[in-house]
């Protein structure tokens, strides 16, 4: 291989997406997978601020509905090369959360797009009526969903504190019922862990592990 050649490369591939103007990063990050993203990661790029500015509205646009959500594989690519690259992203995902709650439009797909994202990057305890809008009842009855929810539960009981017991009532309800109706050990343990009251399931739970 002809590392000079390999070097010249790099350095063009560079130039190109250092140039790029705004409307072209939005583009390029609007279809994930774009020529300017594959080059962007190939290469290593130090994402600059017309690249961050577009990701973080690109972003926004999804979490409000105004793009479709697609290719999760490619965007984790993204969001590692920009954290990796020394960029912050609690602002972006600061500002994912605040369209889900003005829009109030959190769904399973949704969810299981940004969660990880959200749990690990925004500020979900600042405010009020995320418990509310971002972790919807329904997301409980989806596997996946709440799979994300059990891996990140120590982020819960901020989130419902900041909520107050008003908003909280119908997610901790909602968990209780879950867990008498199904006898799932995993909402077991996380009624448990949230400190909420359930009815004497002993006996359905040894019943169930008996099966």
């Amino acid at each position: 291989m002809n590392i000079e050649l390999v070097r010249h490369v790099i350095e063009v591939t560079h130039e190109f997406l250092s140039i790029l103007s705004e409307e072209e990063w939005y583009n390029a990050f609007a279809n994930i997978e774009s020529f300017e993203i594959d080059c962007a990661l190939l290469i290593g790029f130090k994402w600059n601020m017309n690249a961050i500015n577009n990701f973080k509205t690109v972003l926004k646009e999804m979490a409000g509905g105004e793009l479709e959500i697609n290719n999760k594989d490619k965007w984790e690519e993204v969001v590692d090369s920009i954290e990796k690259s020394g960029r912050k992203l609690t602002a972006a995902f600061n500002n994912v959360r605040d369209e889900i709650c003005l829009n109030n439009n959190m769904d399973e797909d949704l969810f299981l797009f940004f969660g990880n994202w959200l749990f690990k990057y925004s500020n979900l305890n600042k405010k009020q009526e995320v418990l509310r809008t971002t972790f919807p009842t329904s997301l409980l009855n989806n596997d996946e969903c709440l799979n994300i929810i059990l891996e990140n539960r120590e982020k819960i009981p901020p989130i419902i504190d900041a909520a107050g017991d008003e908003e909280a009532s119908d997610f901790e309800n909602a968990i209780i019922e879950l867990a008498v109706q199904q006898v799932d050990e995993r909402l077991i343990d996380f009624a448990e862990y949230l400190g909420l009251s359930l009815p004497d399931i002993e006996e359905e739970l040894k019943q169930e592990n008996k099966k």
